[in-house]
């Protein structure tokens, strides 16, 4: 089994901390600064608080118009019973340069097949991921929707039950689709 680690925790498993590494002369302080060191982290921080997608199918469906990415999915909140059924909600990214929905999936995570097992805090959350992307992974294959980046573009990650979704844009922002728009696909 591969374990995936951050690199700074591989580090201060191997180390101790950064200090200690400098100290021992694995790493060269002149040529790893603060703001580099930092980089190297892969950090997360959790967008949806409340509500999640369904656990079981989000029946997620994805549509582009120019570089605006609209994912939709079905929703159920931290107060509701699954038997009272789900709302369905629309996750738009815009500026998105490119995006991937792919089959990684929950027991692939769990088994430390997937670039951020035993980095991400937990499987089937809505995060901004910063830091190490970790995008040297072979296997991944994005769908491009811009030519390159804009500026200050994000990478949003949301771990499905059997999907992970994938983007890079400028924000996110979150609205309820009514049962008219849900209905003409």
């Amino acid at each position: 089994m591969t374990e995936f680690r951050s690199f700074r925790a591989w580090l201060a498993g191997r180390f101790g901390n950064r200090s200690e590494a400098i100290k021992q002369g694995h790493i060269n302080a002149a040529k790893i600064d603060q703001r580099k060191w930092s980089r190297l982290q892969t950090s997360f921080v959790q967008l949806n608080s409340g509500w999640n997608a369904h656990p079981v199918d989000p029946n997620a469906t994805i549509a582009i118009e120019h570089n605006l990415l609209r994912l939709e999915i079905d929703c159920v909140f931290d107060d509701q019973n699954l038997d009272r059924g789900t709302q369905r909600f629309a996750i738009s990214f815009p500026s998105c340069w490119r995006y991937r929905l792919s089959g990684t999936n929950d027991e692939g995570w769990y088994d430390g097949q997937c670039r951020f097992s035993g980095v991400a805090p937990q499987w089937g959350e809505f995060y901004e991921v910063k830091g190490d992307l970790r995008l040297d992974c072979p296997v991944l294959s994005w769908t491009a929707v811009a030519d390159g980046p804009a500026k200050d573009s994000r990478h949003f990650l949301f771990y499905f039950k059997d999907e992970t979704f994938e983007c890079d844009a400028l924000g996110w922002n979150r609205e309820p689709v009514s049962r008219f728009e849900a209905s003409q696909d």
